[in-house]
Order: structure tokens, then sequence, then C-alpha cells
């Protein structure tokens, strides 16, 4: 399943392959978050950063 999220600063788009778009994984959070050089994510209504996952 594709994701898209658009960065709230710069309104890049980023496209990523995930599992589950409603339930990301700590490792999908972790690569998701290096890429896009943020520590957090809001995706589909879920509040995700690095410390938690």
């Amino acid at each position: 399943m594709q994701i898209k999220i658009k960065h709230q600063e710069d309104r890049k788009e980023y496209i990523f392959n995930v599992k589950d778009a409603d339930n990301l994984t700590p490792a999908e959070v972790i690569q998701i978050c290096i890429k896009m050089g943020v520590k957090a994510l809001f995706v589909n209504g879920k509040y995700y950063n690095l410390q938690k996952g």
C-alpha cells in the first residue's frame, strides 16, 4: 500500500510503501521520519514520533 505525505513546512510530497496506512510499524515510522527530516508524523488521524514509533 502506498501513502502520500506532504511536508508541513516545505510542502514537498513524499510517497512511501507501507503495510497498513492506518497502523505504521516502528520501522516504517523511523524510515519515513529520516527520509523527511522530521521527528514526528500525523498520518490518517494518528500521531507517530521517533521515540514511540
